[in-house]
């Protein structure tokens, strides 16, 4: 995705803040607690908890950071960092990535003709933006669209009224508490022999990489997939199921109607979740979880079981 590096200076200089420590180069910008590409990012904190993910990260090289939170670091992070400081970090931090998107060539842009194989069957009615690639045998639906950045693989299936790579959804707040979305800039990859219903959202990447579906993965209409998730192969998303933000379902897993895996939650391969569950935590390979919040089955038969002696 890199196209350039920018010195932190001119961060600096951009969002008119002071620079502390050497004028690193900067390649990407990213979250402390997620994995990147990229060897030298931008990252930033806004408690003191996040820290650790952030030194625990050897790709982080600078932090946006409070003063109040600089001051008080301890002397291993001065020596570990550089930093920009800032009285608003969070949202310094997605200006800049606002500015750097729309403003420079630090992010790819892809912009060329639409690529799309053989044999395709795509309704007049179907928007594809430029830097779109669509394989062999594709079948789209009338009324959908196809966003730049997206990759659909060869034998794949989308119905009516869908999006792929569509724009996702991670709002923060400005320092007059006025919500705002961040700028999204990576892509969408769906895989070969996918079927994809109508009415379904696949979101794309905030920063870099894509949203992933996996080959023989079947989802069902009006079903979300939001940005930084990924689904592996053979999978099975029901009807309004929703996957938020960097959720992932590995191979061979069963989502039922209107279940939501919450953000950041593993799914593991061959797991089953059950209809209008609330997953907040990761489901083991091959288990079975139901209720809200989600609960292993063996565990709600027991809970169902001790409650039903209390009401007796």
């Amino acid at each position: 995705m890199k196209q350039r590096s920018v010195l932190l200076s001119e961060i600096a200089k951009q969002l008119n803040v002071p620079l502390y420590n050497a004028d690193v180069e900067i390649n990407g910008l990213g979250l402390c607690n997620r994995p990147t590409v990229y060897p030298s990012i931008l990252s930033y904190i806004t408690s003191s908890e996040y820290l650790k993910n952030a030194l625990n990260n050897p790709h982080v090289r600078a932090l946006v950071i409070s003063e109040k939170q600089y001051l008080q670091l301890k002397p291993e992070c001065h020596d570990r960092f550089s930093f920009l400081i800032s009285d608003a970090p969070e949202e310094d931090f997605y200006r800049l990535h606002k500015w750097l998107y729309e403003a420079t060539d630090f992010y790819e842009k892809n912009d060329f003709e639409p690529i799309i194989g053989k044999d395709c069957r795509i309704h007049k009615s179907v928007v594809i933006e430029n830097g779109v690639v669509i394989g062999d045998r594709v079948t789209i639906g009338p009324y959908s669209i196809v966003n730049r950045n997206s990759r659909i693989g060869n034998d794949t299936h989308i119905g009516c009224c869908s999006v792929i790579g569509s724009a996702g959804f991670q709002i923060f707040y400005t320092r007059e508490g006025v919500p705002f979305n961040a700028v999204h800039v990576g892509g969408t990859v769906i895989g070969n022999k996918v079927w994809i219903g109508d009415h379904v959202a696949i979101g794309n990447a905030l920063f870099e990489g894509n949203v992933q579906i996996g080959d023989h993965t079947q989802i069902n209409n009006h079903c979300h997939i939001a940005h930084n998730c990924m689904v592996g192969k053979n999978s099975v998303l029901a009807a309004h199921s929703t996957l938020l933000g960097s959720s992932v379902v590995e191979n061979g897993c069963w989502i039922s109607p209107q279940a939501v895996v919450m953000n950041r939650v593993t799914v593991g391969q061959q797991a089953m979740v059950g209809t209008h569950a609330t997953v907040k935590r990761d489901v083991p390979p091959g288990d079975t979880v139901i209720g809200s919040p989600a609960v292993s089955r063996k565990e709600f038969i027991k809970m169902r079981g001790a409650l039903k002696k209390i009401m007796e």
